[in-house]
């Protein structure tokens, strides 16, 4: 995506650009581009311009040269006939320039060209006057100029003249001529003028010029030999002023280079660094490097209240921060170890993602102490739009040695640091270890399995009987999701589920489980008749809840299995809800007015409280096992359970304890007025063929799932 001053640059100019990358597809185009052809950046991106552009009119020959100039990463300018969307042709002076990064490696081409349509035309027409030739070369700021070798004079057109910013009445000889390049600019037409006088083939190159006016200007020049009689007698050739041409294609590159939001460098700048760093380390084996991976906490929160405009502001404001942090850094250095050259860069390579790279330092304490002071630095409250915001960051920490292999592995490895920076409390610093490498892996080998156990139907549901205690008369199952692993036999929901939410596999999971527990209520209604559970329980993650396709998804089940809402228990867990608060409410109202009962799974281990239970539809509150074992030992149990109890009664809600082990907690739990429980005092989880022989009070030895 191209950023705003580059777009501003390529209005400047004029004239349509065109960008693609190093395979030769357009990656980029500017307005004057889309206003010419008639084709949007949208439509063209990807494409080859020749398949775009090119009609069957068009000179192959033509078409062969640019194609194998642009093999060899040179420069050329040609005049091609090309076409517009509509379909109309047109001429354009093309001049197609590659560019490279810091280290040689071809990062793509970029063309600029000029409709010459009606100068095409009237070429052909053989009527074009010397003063039309003076007009359009003035337009185009291309002079002309010959030197004779017999006499080393030379002569320059106006045109000339006007480039360079001479007075015309002032003669020009060799040397006058040879006094406006730069030494370096010099040596390269001085090179190519003797290959032309070598070979007789022409020239053509681009140089820094500094005007009679002092003014730095870069031309390009044409150069030929002409021969009288087999001799040569002279060159001639011409210059053209191409200062807007380079100043468009630094403007370009820089810009590649660049964020737009913060003025720091981009990924793609950011991986140029780092591979500078990694030469360093194979040039000097003792050579460090640290790579800091950034991401704050908080900000897509205060993105969402404050607006994204306050978003920007905060990421400019950090920006800042970092920079003033290193720049000390640095200063530190230099006062404490003269001996040691450490130099520090920070980069934003989207969003809230920020890396810090240090090139040089001492040691890997070095870089700890330098990410702990970004930490307290980046931790101060920031004064957005008149208001105080806090954002703490989670800094993933690398240090790169002689071992290190190419810059996107150990940008990776910072990124798996922050994230365990992150999963260990945030507002934190982590050091890379091969150990995080291997638990992402897994992460990823677990994901993928978890899309083929759906396609191969790996998944099955155990279901945990609720009783009433009173009597031990079932009254619900809640069905609880295995994963029966072809190797691994039944996997954890603990190990399986997070990485479902986190990739979005929990939604065709979930909908899996809606179905499957509403067909087995109905086959448990056929075969145990008014014995079979009266209810049936089913977890729902928060991603679920939220989801657009959610109720629909539920409201099918229902009507394929044509079970009752009531008979449908949808739970939910605290944290869950308290998270989307008004949009998880409505969702949840929603259920209620369908008939679904609606329990709260885990009381009492969120951030809720008991006052807020109002607040919300419910049906059923669970009351969570970590308060039932110790519930015998622990006063405050006690009192927490009665108070859920007192309070579920109050709004006509039914309360279940889970997690029920021992006779001695369930006798308290009766004598506190607790109606529902289950556990493994009752049974532990059945499988759908277990449970017809629980209700029929055969004792069951099912496997501890």
């Amino acid at each position: 995506m191209v950023n705003h001053d580059l777009a501003s640059v390529a209005a400047q100019i004029g004239l349509p650009v065109m960008v693609t990358g190093p395979d030769r597809k357009i990656v980029w185009v500017n307005e004057s581009f889309t206003e010419t052809t008639g084709f949007t950046l949208e439509e063209v991106a990807g494409q080859s311009p020749g398949a775009l552009l090119q009609c069957e009119q068009t000179d192959q020959a033509t078409v062969a040269k640019m194609r194998e100039a642009m093999r060899a990463g040179e420069s050329i300018r040609l005049e091609v006939l090309n076409r517009r969307k509509d379909g109309s042709q047109f001429w354009v002076d093309l001049a197609i320039s590659p560019y490279f990064n810091a280290d040689g490696a071809l990062l793509g081409f970029i063309g600029i060209q000029a409709d010459i349509t009606d100068h095409v035309s009237v070429r052909r027409q053989l009527v074009r006057t010397e003063n039309m030739l003076q007009q359009a070369t003035r337009l185009a700021k291309v002079g002309g100029w010959e030197l004779s070798l017999a006499s080393a004079e030379v002569h320059w057109t106006a045109q000339t003249y006007a480039i360079f910013e001479l007075d015309p009445s002032i003669p020009v000889d060799l040397e006058l001529a040879k006094s406006f390049y730069t030494p370096e600019s010099l040596a390269i037409i001085e090179a190519a003028i003797a290959r032309t006088v070598e070979t007789g083939l022409p020239y053509s190159v681009e140089t820094e010029v500094r005007t009679a006016r002092g003014v730095v200007r870069w031309i390009r020049s044409l150069g030929a030999p002409q021969y009288v009689d087999g001799e040569l007698v002279s060159l001639f050739g011409s210059v053209q002023d191409i200062t807007d041409k380079v100043q468009l294609e630094r403007a370009l590159r820089r810009a590649a280079h660049t964020d737009a939001l913060t003025g720091l460098p981009n990924r793609l700048e950011l991986l140029e660094i780092l591979r500078t760093a990694i030469k360093s380390t194979r040039e000097k084996p003792d050579h460090l490097f640290a790579v800091l991976f950034l991401d704050f906490d908080r900000f897509k929160t205060i993105n969402d209240s404050l607006g994204h405009s306050a978003g920007d502001d905060l990421l400019i404001e950090i920006s800042k921060r970092l920079q003033n942090g290193l720049r000390a850094q640095d200063s530190l250095y230099r006062r404490q170890a003269s001996k040691v050259r450490c130099h520090s860069s920070a980069s934003r390579i989207g969003g809230d993602e920020f890396v810090v790279v240090l090139d040089g330092i001492p040691d890997a304490a070095a870089a700890e102490s330098i990410a702990g002071r970004l930490l307290k630095a980046l931790a101060h409250p920031y004064k957005i739009k008149g208001q105080f915001v806090t954002s703490s960051v989670s800094i993933g920490l690398v240090i790169g040695d002689h071992s290190t292999t190419d810059a996107e592995t150990v940008l990776r490895d910072a990124d798996i640091a922050m994230y365990e920076a992150k999963n260990s409390g945030r507002g934190r610093y982590c050091l890379f270890t091969d150990s995080m490498h291997h638990r992402v892996r897994d992460r990823m080998d677990t994901e993928m399995s978890l899309i083929r156990a759906l396609e191969r139907r790996e998944f099955e549901l155990r279901y945990q009987p609720i009783v009433a205690i009173s009597d031990g008369s079932l009254q619900s199952v809640e069905a609880l999701i295995r994963w029966n692993h072809p190797t691994r036999g039944l996997v954890s929901p603990a190990e399986f589920i997070p990485i479902a939410e986190e990739t979005g596999l929990i939604i065709p999971i979930g909908k899996w489980v809606l179905e499957e527990a509403c067909r087995q209520l109905v086959s448990w209604d056929k075969l145990l008749g008014d014995r079979s559970p009266k209810t049936i329980s089913v977890n729902v993650a928060r991603q679920q809840l939220l989801d657009d396709g959610f109720m629909r998804h539920l409201d099918e089940a229902l009507r394929l299995s044509k079970i009752a809402p009531e008979r449908i228990h949808c739970e939910v867990t605290e944290t869950g809800m308290m998270f989307d608060g008004e949009a998880a409410r409505a969702v949840l109202r929603r259920l209620r007015d369908m008939g679904v009962r609606v329990s709260l799974d885990d009381f009492g281990t969120g951030h809720s409280s008991l006052s807020c239970l109002h607040e919300w539809p419910l049906d059923v509150v669970k009351i969570d096992r970590s308060f039932v074992s110790n519930l015998v030992e622990s006063p405050k149990s006690q009192a927490l359970v009665k108070a859920i109890l007192s309070i579920a009664r109050e709004f006509g809600m039914t309360a279940v304890a889970e997690g029920i082990e021992t006779q001695a907690q369930l006798d308290l739990l009766s004598s506190f007025g607790c109606t529902r429980a289950q556990g493994y005092v009752f049974s532990k989880p059945l499988s759908a063929e277990e449970l017809p022989l629980y209700v029929s009070g055969v004792s069951v030895a099912s496997r501890v799932a």
